[in-house]
């Protein structure tokens, strides 16, 4: 494939356009006219929300070799490799005819991000279609976090001096912040709120806590997990939750919570000088860390039409 301005090869589905490299996804807005890619989380200071004219979330499908739909995992950087995932076609539909069966020999499975990716070389690319999903600027206009509660106040006068023979009653602990929710998709099914894999699928496989008796309907694998597999028209409602929070003075997102312990994730630069933190990829930093390290805990909340 001629770079950088070669056309992808054209197909069936919701086309904008042709699509020359570099491919893109992800989420994109509009100001003055001009599209850009959002790269900053919700609430950063350079970030105007409100003021945005559009903002849309962008899927790029591709008809990898032996015609298998994948979806473009991460933006084109113009290399010889395109990172992308598999999802079976039964339970996300992709936007093209006569695609092949079955997980794609070249792609492997991770078991800990429960994703099948891989890397294909774009001269393998047979074609490219973006689905545009239009967002609400309104939902993502900058709102200042919930104030902190008045700290304790400082004993006034001499200090109080115990009596020989007396021991202190041990206060009792403080409670634990409730865990947050992480980011994702939820959907409502008889009045109770599940996590589900993808708002896009026809068909949702919501998945429930994995303590107490497992609720009606629901599988449980020898893994543990919890899931049901319902279609679209059975939920009365999907959103797609962002949870932000507060780490260090670090602007993070809220991306997992296991065994009450929460991982966010941080785009700040450079990193945290922090031992526990890692750089899985150059874009962005992570770290385990415990409920009540986090300040000002709050939820972006987007409603998914059914």
């Amino acid at each position: 494939m001629d770079e950088p301005a070669a056309d992808l090869a054209g197909g069936g589905g919701e086309r904008v356009g042709r699509l020359p490299r570099p491919l893109r996804t992800g989420r994109f807005a509009t100001r003055d006219g001009v599209e850009s890619p959002v790269h900053a989380p919700r609430g950063d200071p350079r970030v105007a929300w409100h003021e945005l004219e559009r903002l849309v979330e962008v899927t790029t499908w591709i008809l990898g070799p032996h015609r298998y739909p994948l979806v473009l995992a991460r933006p084109d950087d113009g290399g010889p490799e395109l990172l992308v995932d598999w999802y079976p076609p039964d339970r996300w539909p992709p936007p093209f005819d006569d695609v092949a069966t079955g997980q794609p020999p070249y792609l492997r499975h991770d078991q800990y991000d429960m994703r099948t990716t891989g890397v294909v070389r774009p001269d393998e690319v047979l074609d490219a279609v973006e689905v545009v999903e239009e967002l609400d600027p309104a939902v993502w206009a900058t709102r200042p976090p919930p104030p902190r509660p008045p700290g304790p106040s400082l004993p006034t006068g001499p200090p109080r001096v115990l009596r020989p023979g007396r021991r202190r009653t041990p206060a009792a602990a403080p409670a634990a912040p409730p865990l947050p929710r992480p980011s994702g998709v939820y959907a409502d099914l008889d009045g109770q709120t599940y996590a589900a894999v993808s708002a896009h699928k026809p068909r949702l496989r919501l998945l429930a806590p994995g303590q107490g008796p497992v609720p009606a309907g629901f599988e449980e694998d020898g893994r543990g997990v919890r899931s049901r597999l319902v279609p679209r028209t059975a939920v009365t409602r999907i959103v797609r939750v962002t949870t932000w929070a507060r780490w260090r003075g670090h602007e993070v997102e809220v991306v997992q919570v296991s065994d009450g312990r929460v991982r966010v994730q941080g785009w700040t630069y450079p990193p945290p000088d922090e031992p526990a933190v890692g750089t899985p990829e150059n874009t962005y930093w992570e770290v385990w860390t415990a409920p009540q390290e986090l300040d000002a805990v709050r939820e972006d909340v987007v409603e998914v039409p059914r």
